[in-house]
């Protein structure tokens, strides 16, 4: 593109001729052609560069982990769940975060299948290790009742194998100040402060706790949504969600 043209080299300079390719549609296989450079120069012969070009399939997703982002777990899956996912070959180089709500079920050319639903994207890129690839993403709700699902992973339209997981009603995982899950918890004070050593919760004081894999919601949001001004309120056929701070028992307030 384009096809044919000209340009003028000032002063006898040499002028760059650019040529890229756009593989989309093209199978795997060799494909040759020529690019035809002709001067101006009357009875001056053209240059003729002969151009191959090999088209091969890439290798599909693999090594697939998924874990609770919220605990890294790996456990099985609850409704609502946001997971983490790590493998090869799964992801663009460079990192891509969802920024229109609901959240895509397509980011970074990526999509994540339960059973052939598409899964909303939160991340696509780069491991947080830069050890492969990694995927955040939310379990859609419609796998809740089952005993189990499988997990696929797409990215340019190549599928991984499927990855049997586990249904959990639920699997609360809670988010921690380093993000590992596990250390000094990601939470905040009565005043809205973050909790630290030299920012403690007072006795007798409100704590906000940041967790997922709270199960099914009623009414059900929908998948990747944001939160409806009517707030719906985990199912959790089980029992109700209980704290416990050194083992004493908290008052769950909302």
């Amino acid at each position: 593109t384009p096809a044919s043209g000209s340009t003028n080299a000032a002063g006898g300079a040499a002028t760059p001729l650019t040529v890229s390719v756009n593989p989309t549609g093209l199978t795997a296989g060799t494909y040759n052609g020529n690019i035809s450079v002709t001067p101006t120069t009357p009875g001056t012969n053209p240059v003729v560069v002969n151009v191959t070009l090999t088209v091969t399939t890439p290798n599909p997703p693999n090594g697939l982990q998924v874990s609770n982002n919220a605990s890294g777990l790996s456990r099985g899956i609850s409704p609502g769940l946001f997971i983490t996912i790590k493998g090869r070959n799964m992801a663009p180089a460079t990192g891509v975060v969802f920024s229109t709500v609901p959240a895509p079920t397509t980011l970074g050319e990526v999509r994540v299948l339960f059973d052939n639903v598409p899964a909303p994207l939160i991340y696509v890129g780069p491991a947080g290790d830069r050890n492969g690839d990694q995927i955040n993403a939310v379990v859609p709700y419609g796998i809740g009742g089952r005993a189990s699902t499988n997990l696929v992973v797409e990215y340019k339209g190549i599928a991984s194998q499927s990855i049997p997981l586990t249904i959990r009603e639920t699997d609360p995982g809670l988010y921690t100040a380093n993000q590992s899950g596990s250390g000094a918890a990601s939470l905040l004070n009565q005043d809205n402060s973050a909790n630290a050593q030299n920012n403690p919760a007072v006795a007798g004081s409100i704590i906000q706790i940041y967790g997922t894999g709270e199960g099914g919601f009623s009414p059900n949001p929908g998948d990747g949504r944001a939160v409806p001004t009517t707030q719906p309120f985990p199912t959790l056929l089980s029992g109700p969600v209980q704290v416990r701070i050194n083992g004493r028992v908290a008052q769950v307030l909302y």
